[in-house]
C-alpha cells in the first residue's frame, strides 16, 4: 500500500469477535505536503484521525472514525489565505471476502456494507483521507463547486488540471462541454 498516508491494518490483527481496537493516525510533515497536493489545498496544517475498529464477525468489521484537520485555503473574494477547521465523524462497514474453492470470493448480501475487500488487509490511512476529501467537498460545496479546488490549488502554485488532482478530469470535461457564451 503506497499512498499519501498509509496505515495498513490486517484482519488477522484482531483476536476475536466483538473485539474493539483503537488507533490514532497522525500525518507527518511529508504526508501533509503530499495530501495538500492530492486534495488541492493551499496547506494542510494538521490531520489526525481517531479510529475504532469493531470486529463483528470473522470477516466483517465496523470502522468508526473522527477526523480533526486544519487547512489553509485562498478566499475567492479577498484572495487572502484563510484557515478552516474540520471535525467530522464517519462510519464504514467493511467485509473481507472469503475465498471459495473454485476461485473468486464469497460475499455477503448486506446493504449496510460500505466496502468489500478481497484479502485480509486494508489501509486505514486511505480510508481517513477519503473521508477528509468528502468532508472538504461538503464544506466547500456552496463556495463555487468545482472551482474551489482550482482556486485553492492555483494559490499553491499548481493546478489540479496539471497535477492530476482528484477532480481534474471532471473539470476538463466541464470546460470542454459547457457553452461559455450561454448567459441564461
Amino acid at each position: 500500500m503506497d499512498n499519501e498516508l498509509s496505515y495498513p491494518w490486517r484482519l488477522t490483527d484482531r483476536k476475536e469477535n466483538n473485539e474493539t481496537v483503537f488507533i490514532t493516525i497522525v500525518a507527518n510533515s511529508e504526508e501533509k505536503k503530499r495530501l495538500s497536493q492530492r486534495l488541492g489545498l493551499f496547506k494542510l496544517i494538521s490531520f489526525k484521525t481517531d479510529v475504532e475498529i469493531i470486529t463483528l464477525a470473522k470477516n466483517l468489521v465496523t470502522i468508526n472514525g473522527d477526523i480533526f484537520s486544519e487547512i489553509q485555503y485562498l478566499d475567492r473574494k479577498t484572495k487572502a489565505v484563510q484557515e478552516f477547521c474540520i471535525s467530522e465523524s464517519f462510519q464504514e462497514k467493511i467485509q473481507f471476502s472469503k475465498p471459495v474453492k473454485n476461485g473468486g470470493s464469497k460475499r455477503l448480501e448486506d446493504d449496510s456494507i460500505t466496502e468489500q475487500i478481497d484479502g485480509n488487509s486494508l489501509d486505514l490511512g486511505e480510508i481517513a483521507v477519503q473521508n477528509l476529501s468528502l468532508a472538504l467537498d461538503d464544506s466547500f460545496s456552496g463556495a463555487g463547486g468545482w472551482e474551489i479546488g482550482e482556486i485553492i490549488a492555483s494559490s499553491n502554485g499548481s493546478s489540479n488540471r496539471s497535477n492530476g488532482g482528484p477532480f481534474a478530469e471532471l473539470s476538463n470535461w466541464f470546460e470542454t462541454n459547457t457553452d461559455k457564451t450561454d448567459t441564461k
